[in-house]
């Protein structure tokens, strides 16, 4: 049983060592559209729910960042939220993407807002955030080249 199980383990560690791309994930048709915008700016996506004040609370920080001189002309901002009812409500494909978004960063999904910003995720929102968010922003729009990972899930483009 041993010698079983020891092979079973080296031909999962031998077939599974190539680097495979995911499976393509129908994320929808909601997805879609927040995703398909194409402009030179930092993309800041916020995943958050109705009723959550955190999420409120990242939406008004980045609304109002957006009319700040010193940054509308650097960032785009969606804000997706993860269940509205004029959606099916049996088409989960803005969680999933969520979800995806989250495991690619590492993070382990507790709750919303999970805020990206730029090549950076937050999880959750707390206005000593702000700074950070600010600064990624900056970063990435002074680098001119920020990979908007949450486009590049949804294309299948990641690993």
């Amino acid at each position: 049983m041993k010698k079983l199980v020891l092979i079973l383990c080296l031909l999962l560690l031998v077939t599974g060592c190539g680097k495979e791309k995911r499976e393509p994930v129908d994320y929808g048709n909601e997805a879609q559209k927040i995703i398909s915008t194409s402009s030179k700016k930092v993309k800041v996506y916020v995943f958050g729910k109705d009723g959550c004040p955190k999420c409120a609370a990242a939406n008004e920080f980045f609304t109002d960042l957006a009319k700040d001189k010193d940054y509308k002309s650097k960032f785009d901002y969606n804000y997706i939220e993860l269940y509205d009812e004029k959606w099916n409500p049996y088409d989960f494909g803005v969680e999933q993407l969520l979800f995806d978004v989250a495991t690619y960063f590492g993070d382990e999904f507790t709750g919303t807002p999970y805020i990206v910003v730029g090549e950076k995720s937050f999880k959750g929102y707390a206005e000593n955030f702000e700074s950070g968010m600010k600064k990624e922003i900056k970063r990435c729009y002074e680098a001119s080249k920020c990979n908007d990972r949450v486009k590049q899930m949804f294309n299948n483009e990641l690993d």
